[in-house]
């Protein structure tokens, strides 16, 4: 059974480009502009890659915090693919305290696709 991973982007190449790298490595991709915290559980994914700004608001922190809230997604591993500077990101204790990785806009995709592979098999473990 594949892996299952869910993208939050509301930029509709972005979420064209994750189905195309990640379709190809047999990975079940669910893309989306936007999902609430609490409908998250339901799709049940192994990994979720999100967007830490929503148009200028910085949502990224708010929705992992309330993920770590809720038991269904307290250990669901989580990446941020931003274009938000390292200065906003910081401002932002969320994501270091929760363990997310951050990966900037634009990315490096044969790095990208490691990051992935990386935190799949460390949450595996």
């Amino acid at each position: 059974m594949p892996r299952r991973i869910l993208v939050i982007d509301d930029n509709e190449e972005i979420l064209d480009l994750f189905h195309a790298l990640l379709d190809d490595m047999d990975y079940e991709v669910i893309g989306s502009d936007f999902i609430e915290a609490g409908a998250i559980a339901k799709i049940h994914p192994d990994l979720l890659i999100l967007d830490y700004l929503e148009g200028f608001h910085p949502v990224g922190g708010q929705i992992v915090s309330e993920l770590k809230q809720q038991r269904a997604t307290t250990s669901l591993p989580v990446i941020v693919c931003t274009t938000a500077s390292m200065a906003k990101l910081e401002r932002d204790p969320v994501l270091d305290t929760e363990g997310v990785v951050v990966v900037h806009k634009p990315f490096d995709v044969p790095v990208l696709l490691q990051t992935i592979e990386s935190v799949l098999d460390k949450h595996a473990a």
